[in-house]
């Protein structure tokens, strides 16, 4: 009878661990999970409400159909790019700014195969249900959108998204990472500060690191170098 009893609870032990198993590899990709991009890059995913997100700054040098994207470290030439261009903040992929991800040109933005195959550069509507997540006063009608909304989405540092999943709803969810961004003229300004984030036809959402505010840019010239997070279609 003893040991009909171990064997049952043996068996009974091994049918939830299968049953957690079976969870586990059912989980659907990109959802609080990672993906890839054609370069090979993986980045932690977070579902955030109906959405799922990068939760790390895009840093591929490639579209996804493969297509090189020109890395440009010379001013006058990122002055004057009329195509799709890439560079590390202060050209430096090496350094701390390494965990911040690629500022991209809206010419690479604009070419709709930046993301990895299934995602996409967020819209108007996708940035508007984000940030009413976390503040339902909202207003997209004024350049600072929100005055809370920015503490729930930043971070301090991009060590925080080497060392957690970033996967809990609530703050730093979204991991947004102060990239700073990079001027028309081929300047680089406000790393540590503002994190500038891609939106399509040439917006962009832009986090304060000093403040709980989010901000909204309803115009951004073709130029101007900012980061990317893509969210997943």
């Amino acid at each position: 009878m003893i040991q009909f009893r171990r064997s049952y609870h043996s068996a009974y032990l091994i049918s939830i661990l299968s049953g957690l198993l079976v969870l586990v590899s059912c989980s659907r990709d990109g959802e609080n999970g990672t993906v890839h991009d054609i370069d090979g890059n993986i980045y932690m995913t977070v579902r955030i409400g109906d959405q799922v997100w990068m939760a790390e700054n895009l840093r591929t040098t490639r579209l996804r159909d493969n297509t090189p994207i020109n890395e440009v470290t010379d001013r006058l030439e990122w002055y004057n790019a009329s195509e799709p261009a890439y560079c590390w903040y202060d050209n430096d992929s090496e350094g701390k700014t390494k965990g911040y991800g690629v500022l991209y040109n809206y010419y690479t933005i604009n070419t709709e195969k930046l993301c990895p195959e299934g995602w996409r550069i967020p819209a108007d509507e996708d940035f508007q249900i984000l940030i009413e997540k976390f503040d339902r006063e909202a207003d997209f009608t004024r350049h600072e959108i929100s005055t809370i909304a920015g503490g729930y989405l930043k971070t301090d540092d991009a060590i925080k998204l080497q060392s957690t999943s970033a996967v809990t709803i609530g703050k730093n969810v979204f991991s947004a990472l102060t990239g700073g961004c990079r001027s028309f003229e081929g300047d680089f300004s406000q790393f540590g500060s503002i994190g500038y984030f891609a939106g399509a036809k040439n917006k962009s959402l832009s986090i304060r690191v000093g403040t709980s505010s989010a901000y909204y840019n309803n115009s951004v010239s073709s130029y101007v170098g900012v980061s990317v997070r893509c969210i997943k279609q």
